[in-house]
């Protein structure tokens, strides 16, 4: 008699990793090209033009990088006919907790984080709450891709992965360029929605350091 194998979990972190580091490499190319369009801009006196030109070119440079991240990467074994159907449920159920989870923390983030600075900026205060929503709803969209996958062909990842992320880049996008028209001279709007847009990366890596960390003996 045959004992069936225990699911170790290497699977769902290997495409929470994956999900996690697209999101940090568009995230940080946002950055890196709203930073180099500001310095740029001031140095030019291009009156905002620099500064939309290098948020476009780190969005193309994080798009670029993240879809070959996505093709380089090996599929995830999310379904393995071998393994008990209890493990499969189990491994779906994880990526719906860790997802609701994700939002959750951050919507309040971003609620504390836009009352805490109303007061002081209404312009900074919106602009995080835009930044916030946009980042916690991207990553709602690939959470849900990801969960989708665990119940179908997991060579589809890719593919799949790469059309959401124009999507992610869209949000991303909408919330930078709306932030930027409330400030288009000081670009504390802009900031703030990039800060906003990070909140989304800081819950996700500190539960995966302690709730999901903390199932993993489960699994």
């Amino acid at each position: 008699m045959t004992t069936p194998q225990k699911n170790d979990g290497s699977d769902i972190r290997n495409a929470l990793r994956l999900v996690a580091l697209v999101g940090l490499v568009i995230s940080g190319n946002i950055l890196t090209g709203t930073w180099a369009g500001i310095n740029l801009d001031a140095h030019f006196q291009t009156n905002g033009l620099l500064t939309a030109v290098g948020i476009l070119a780190g969005l193309i440079a994080g798009l670029a990088m993240a879809i070959g991240l996505l093709l380089r990467a090996s599929p995830p074994r999310l379904r393995d006919p071998d393994k008990p159907p209890s493990n499969q449920e189990y491994d779906v159920d994880t990526l719906k907790e860790f997802r609701l989870a994700v939002v959750r923390y951050t919507m309040t983030l971003s609620l504390v984080a836009c009352a805490a600075t109303y007061y002081w900026s209404p312009v900074v205060s919106k602009s995080l709450l835009m930044g916030g929503l946009a980042g916690a709803l991207g990553f709602w969209i690939t959470g849900r891709n990801v969960e989708k996958l665990a119940t179908s062909d997991a060579t589809q990842l890719q593919s799949s992965a790469v059309k959401w992320t124009f999507v992610r880049l869209f949000f991303y996008a909408l919330a930078i360029y709306k932030a930027y028209t409330l400030d288009r001279e000081l670009y504390h709007g802009l900031i703030a929605a990039v800060i906003g847009i990070f909140l989304v990366q800081v819950v996700m890596i500190t539960l995966a350091f302690t709730k999901l960390g903390n199932t993993r003996r489960d699994l």
